[in-house]
């Protein structure tokens, strides 16, 4: 009856419907289901480590994580890539044009060796620092101690080689050194024999502030000369403009008169050093001279004194001045005197004159006496 059927159908399915409310009954009551966990719906579905197998054609959209023991096989797209990636097929280009123009964003110039684990950006940065360390090649700026490739001419130039090549400072410094060797004596001058540059045999010294020729120099003058100097002229410094407390010399003439000049010869065997010249000199004794003139008269560190022969110029032209004011007075006076001589004379004559009148007028006074008496 439908009775019995209804019953029938309600006792075969007691018990079954609450075993379909969760994934648990769901896995009872299915036999042919693999995996495991919890049942998911088919829209938006959550798959927790799923075994996919090897399908044969797979179409996905937007298909996220990572699904272990997936081998990838041709993928066909559903459409060809357009705008700065395109595609066709399995083949991806990315134009010149559409990296070019993107900016670096995050870019900061940077130094160092470029990995093969830096990125594009990372690369560009330490190239742009680099570029920063390189000199440049007009006019470059060494910094340090350069390192010259090797076997460079810089390195292997000879000496004497004076064809362009580039030098760092320690190579052009040892080639100075060894051009023009340093000498033992201080202040000697290396010259040139011809063939090489000979030290500590030169005949020029330089102190770094005064030079001698023939010695080494001490003292104040700027140059010492041992020997004789043979010139075509001499300006000596005289500009009014540079001079103060000017005044005429005075009593020249007595000064050069308590001088004397004097010949005599060096003492060149006792002073072999001076390079004296042998033969009959002219000149002063600057002890005599310091007397009468010290402005004139120099002594060295070790005693020896000179004369500035040139300033005694200003004195002899004064002397020569103040004579000729001496010899004008006595022209004078001669002159003066010479007149009194002919006042005089003139006045013996008329005395003669004189008396030859007064003897003439006796004689005829007599004359007229006598001739009264006869």
């Amino acid at each position: 009856t439908t009775a019995y059927a209804d019953a029938q159908a309600t006792a075969a399915v007691s018990g079954k419907q609450n075993t379909l409310t969760n994934s648990a009954g769901l896995a009872a009551a299915l036999s042919d289901e693999t995996g495991t966990g919890l049942a998911v719906f088919a829209t938006s579905p959550t798959l927790v480590t799923p075994n996919l197998g090897t399908p044969s054609t797979l179409v996905g959209t937007n298909i996220t994580g990572t699904a272990a023991g997936l081998t990838a096989g041709t993928v066909t797209t559903n459409a060809n890539l357009t705008g700065e990636v395109t595609s066709t097929g399995n083949a991806t280009t990315v134009t010149n044009a559409a990296v070019i123009g993107k900016l670096l964003t995050g870019y900061i110039s940077g130094a160092g060796t470029v990995a093969a684990t830096d990125n594009i950006l990372q690369a560009i940065q330490k190239l742009n620092g680099n570029d920063g360390l390189k000199a440049n090649l007009a006019s470059p700026t060494f910094t340090g101690t350069p390192t010259l490739p090797t076997g460079t001419i810089a390195v292997t130039q000879a000496a004497n080689n004076n064809s362009t090549a580039v030098a760092t400072t320690a190579y052009a410094d040892a080639a100075a050194l060894a051009a023009m060797p340093a000498g033992a004596a201080a202040g000697n001058t290396p010259y040139w024999s011809g063939t090489a540059w000979v030290a500590n045999n030169s005949n020029i010294w330089n102190e770094g502030g005064n030079v001698g020729i023939g010695m080494n120099p001490v003292g104040a003058q700027k140059l010492q000369v041992n020997g004789k100097v043979k010139s075509n002229g001499i300006n000596e410094t005289s500009d009014e403009r540079w001079k103060m407390d000017i005044k005429t010399i005075e009593n020249a003439l007595p000064k050069v008169l308590a001088m004397r000049g004097v010949n005599y010869n060096w003492r060149t065997e006792e002073f072999p050093d001076k390079n004296f010249n042998n033969g009959l000199q002219l000149g002063l004794i600057a002890q005599e001279v310091e007397k009468v003139i010290p402005e004139v008269v120099d002594t060295d560190e070790k005693g020896f004194k000179s004369v500035e022969y040139s300033k005694l110029v200003a004195l002899l032209l004064e002397a020569i001045k103040e004579q000729q004011k001496q010899i004008a007075k006595q022209e004078a006076d001669i002159a003066a005197l010479k007149s009194d001589n002919k006042r005089i004379d003139n006045m013996e004559e008329e005395l003669a004159q004189f008396k030859a009148l007064l003897q003439n007028m006796i004689k005829n006074n007599v004359s007229a006496q006598n001739e009264t008496k006869k």
